[in-house]
């Protein structure tokens, strides 16, 4: 919850894209270094942690933007992201699952790093068309 409401501060800061992908990778980095490093329980269970925290806070970020670039069609861009989110928790348990059965913890660490990369990846792509176009982001 404290992700959702970090994240939630960074949706109304001018620089919130380069804010969320920083938070992004840095939550890829922390998860992947717990699950690959061999490291005392507890600090992987820090390092964890704070990889969640991070990681949560591009979705109240997501929220704003997809209101903000739907205009007037606001409900149906909301209801087609929440329809994305609920086949990405499906979709991401089994990939998860697969991964973690094929190739153990460090194979989800490099998982959770590998999906951190292209969230950053995909939100400098939507930086950079959104500046193209003379839109605020």
């Amino acid at each position: 919850m404290l992700g959702s409401l970090l994240g939630g501060y960074v949706a109304s800061r001018p620089q919130r894209l380069t804010w969320s992908a920083l938070a992004l990778l840095l939550g890829g980095v922390s998860v992947c270094v717990a699950l690959t490093v061999a490291l005392s329980p507890w600090i992987a269970i820090l390092l964890c942690g704070a990889g969640a925290l991070l990681l949560t806070i591009f979705e109240p970020v997501t929220w704003a933007l997809t209101a903000e670039f739907a205009g007037e069609s606001r409900a149906t861009a909301n209801g087609v992201l929440a329809t994305s989110n609920q086949l990405g928790i499906i979709g991401g348990a089994s990939v998860g699952g697969l991964v973690l059965a094929l190739g153990g913890f460090p194979f989800v660490g490099l998982l959770c790093l590998g999906a951190a990369v292209v969230a950053v990846v995909v939100t400098g792509l939507k930086w950079r068309s959104a500046e193209a176009v003379g839109v605020g982001i």
